[in-house]
């Protein structure tokens, strides 16, 4: 087992985590609060569904009325756990680059679909709610953890993990033909 391999994977998902808790998270904070003010500035006629908008730390909680019950929308900014969780794995299979910039396209999307959902909700169509809460609930978690599932099947597949020129150099590639 090549330890410097590992030694330096295990840096980079270090430096990727410090730079998520530095950066990232206070970005999706600042966003979220940003939501919430211009909200409640556009907000002075609320649709009669919707009782109570709440910030609870990144999170905007929107409490609304659904055939006679209280339901909760909550809406946090895309980049969070499952964003985090996806890039380590990624990182710890190293697929192709584009693995990386698909992921970042798809939590973009998201947010943007998941946002557009919010407003029109805001505006008067109760189901924007229901659309944006399965994006960031189970389609946005799903997804992410699936783009991990497919750089290991495309690493193990293809072998892409080890470079061609590192196994011709290591004699790797007359051993696998050995078996």
């Amino acid at each position: 087992m090549n330890y410097r391999k590992l030694l330096l994977t295990l840096l980079l998902q270090v430096l990727v985590l410090a730079g998520y808790f530095l950066l990232i998270r206070p970005l999706r904070a600042w966003y979220g609060r940003l939501h919430l003010e211009l909200i409640f500035q556009r907000a002075a006629e609320w649709p009669k569904y919707l009782n109570d908008i709440t910030l609870d730390g990144i999170t905007l909680n929107f409490y609304f009325q659904n055939g006679g019950n209280e339901l909760v929308y909550s809406y946090a900014p895309q980049f969070g756990f499952f964003f985090l969780q996806a890039l380590l794995g990624l990182i710890f299979f190293r697929p192709p680059k584009s693995f990386y910039i698909y992921l970042i396209l798809f939590h973009l999307m998201a947010e943007v679909v998941a946002v557009s959902a919010t407003w029109l909700a805001l505006n008067g169509i109760l189901a924007g709610f229901f659309i944006a809460d399965f994006i960031l609930l189970y389609l946005s978690p799903l997804v992410s953890l699936g783009f991990v599932v497919a750089a290991h099947l495309t690493v193990k597949r293809t072998g892409l993990k080890q470079r061609p020129e590192a196994a011709s150099l290591t004699g790797t590639e007359d051993a696998v033909a050995d078996e």
